[in-house]
């Protein structure tokens, strides 16, 4: 029998060779069990459920790419409403001294990546610069801009959102108009958050293939749904924290930036043992995460909560 903890790498083989063969070929549950027998290996009956969810993650080849729909069915909307192309810089919509406004060319060429540089261009200037204080933020801007992740204007239901547009290799983060008339850290903040949603989004594609293809329950998938919006959560919070001990915002400009969430979650990770060993420190902090999603879902969500809006995505894909 294989032992479970020897299927991901046998998977990752076996897809790997069909696509050397291939480059849109997919892999079966009978197509891995021939390998396997190839191979002198007998896959344990048990394993099925295990190795259907290890074919949905390695199954991404042209056809998959191809298949994959928006994870919101009004992104369909408002994408024949926008453009790809970056927006010229527009006028500030606000006078305040808290309020978004743009920069020089000058000062746009010198920010550290394409899409600060991007977002800056659209007008969010001083939002731009105010993330370049962040080092987290930082990193994270950097392996979206070298990953071809794009920046335009356009909006889902008045709010900003991510999804990759057909056609396209990469996802475009849309940036709410109704950002402009927001203090400039509170737009920073939704970039931010977004971007972090743009990075995860093969996670998310993965999510929604085992939803159309209905492996596990409506529940789990809300729970995985919630854990990878958790992770850019707290990572948009780090980067919060970072800029408001900087002295770069107070605590009561950040918005939406999770930095109280983010504070405590880095309470309990440090209240850990210290002697704790790796594997079970890793655990625990997973633990950590899924106890903050299970907790998110529920929570009131305008007229309805996170868990009831997963729930139906998980029914209603197809």
């Amino acid at each position: 029998m294989v032992p479970q903890n020897k299927l991901p790498a046998l998977m990752k083989e076996y897809t790997s060779a069909l696509r050397q063969k291939s480059a849109d070929a997919t892999g079966t549950y009978a197509g891995f069990n021939s390998f396997l027998k190839e191979k002198g290996l007998r896959l344990n009956a048990k394993d099925e459920g295990a190795v259907k969810v290890l074919l949905t993650s390695n199954n991404r080849p042209a056809q998959y790419l191809q298949d994959v729909k928006a994870r919101r069915q009004d992104a369909f909307e408002a994408r024949r409403h926008t453009t790809t192309t970056p927006a010229a810089p527009q006028p500030a919509t606000t006078t305040t001294p808290q309020g978004v406004r743009p920069i020089s060319t000058a000062e746009i060429e010198a920010l550290p990546n394409r899409v600060l540089q991007d977002f800056a261009r659209m007008g969010y200037g001083n939002s731009a610069q105010f993330l370049a204080n962040s080092p987290t933020a930082l990193k994270r801007l950097e392996e979206t801009s070298n990953a071809g992740v794009r920046v335009t204007e356009g909006e889902s239901h008045g709010r900003s959102f991510t999804t990759k547009i057909n056609g396209q290799p990469k996802p475009t983060v849309f940036m709410a108009k109704g950002l402009r008339d927001e203090p400039y850290q509170h737009a920073a903040g939704t970039f931010l958050f977004e971007m972090n949603n743009a990075h995860r989004w093969n996670r998310f594609e993965e999510l929604n293939t085992s939803a159309k293809n209905k492996i596990g329950t409506k529940g789990e998938y809300a729970q995985k749904k919630m854990e990878l919006e958790v992770e850019g959560m707290l990572h948009t919070g780090k980067s919060g924290k970072e800029l408001v001990v900087g002295k770069h915002a107070n605590l009561t400009d950040m918005k939406g930036w999770y930095v109280a969430d983010y504070h405590t979650y880095d309470q309990k990770v440090k209240a850990l043992p210290k002697n704790m060993p790796a594997e079970q420190r890793t655990e625990a902090i997973r633990n950590l995460r899924s106890d903050i999603a299970t907790e998110r879902l529920d929570v009131p969500h305008g007229n309805t909560s996170h868990r009831k809006v997963y729930e139906s995505q998980f029914e209603t894909a197809r």
